[in-house]
């Protein structure tokens, strides 16, 4: 309750109890005789004060209830205002990360291994008989983009076959893969054979990459004269 309302309840108050004590004192009022009777006297001196406040309570409840009112709109307000400001915080964050990852694909593009083989063939090991029997794949390979480190060449079962520390840029090294460490689908009717491979390196900001090859051999035929032929090629 407000300190105006307030006073004027207190007044009010203070001129009602003095009016009756004056009317008692001055106006010859015989005192109440029985409980009965000055029940009746009490309830008829404060009846009309307590109706008073009571509705003065009930005025003050309902401005309270109005203040609340008020303050729950204002917090509801400030509550969309900070859901909007963290959205549109979310979407900045967003942008941010989508620039970021734009940013960093373009630095790993950069710099990017470019593995060119060249010079792909196949040896054979001939045995004491005479006979020939095949035993290795060599090629050079060549990198004419950024740095390879840790390069390892795997089989499709997923063993490392060949590993070199680094490639840098427009460094070639000779590989050498034994056939008994590739598994071959080998035609014997046509002699040919294939094997699948990859080479999988950190680049220079040690992002992990993977590229898949495929070895063609294919043996010499007198009867269709057909050359011996090794190709290495990167698989889609």
């Amino acid at each position: 309750m407000n300190k105006k309302n307030l006073n004027r309840a207190i007044a009010i108050t203070v001129i009602w109890l003095g009016g009756i004590g004056l009317t008692w004192i001055f106006g010859s009022l015989k005192s109440p005789e029985s409980l009965n009777e000055l029940g009746d006297f009490l309830a008829g001196v404060f009846a009309p004060i307590a109706f008073l406040w009571l509705i003065l309570g009930y005025v003050q409840q309902g401005k309270q209830l109005d203040q609340n009112t008020t303050a729950l709109e204002q917090q509801e307000r400030a509550l969309q205002l900070q859901i909007h400001g963290m959205k549109e915080s979310v979407q900045q964050q967003k942008e941010l990360a989508t620039i970021q990852k734009q940013q960093f694909d373009a630095l790993n593009k950069a710099v990017k291994p470019i593995f060119v083989i060249r010079d792909s063939g196949f040896t054979y090991f001939s045995y004491p008989d005479g006979s020939d029997f095949l035993v290795e794949v060599k090629f050079n390979l060549t990198n004419l983009g950024g740095v390879a480190n840790a390069l390892y060449i795997r089989n499709n079962m997923k063993k490392a076959i060949f590993y070199v520390d680094q490639i840098a840029e427009k460094e070639t090294v000779e590989v050498k893969l034994n056939l008994y460490e590739l598994d071959l689908d080998v035609n014997d009717t046509q002699q040919t054979m294939l094997a699948e491979i990859a080479i999988d390196f950190e680049n220079l900001y040690a992002v992990y990459e993977k590229y898949n090859y495929e070895i063609y051999m294919q043996t010499e035929l007198e009867v269709l004269d057909r050359e011996e032929v090794c190709l290495v090629y990167k698989r889609d």
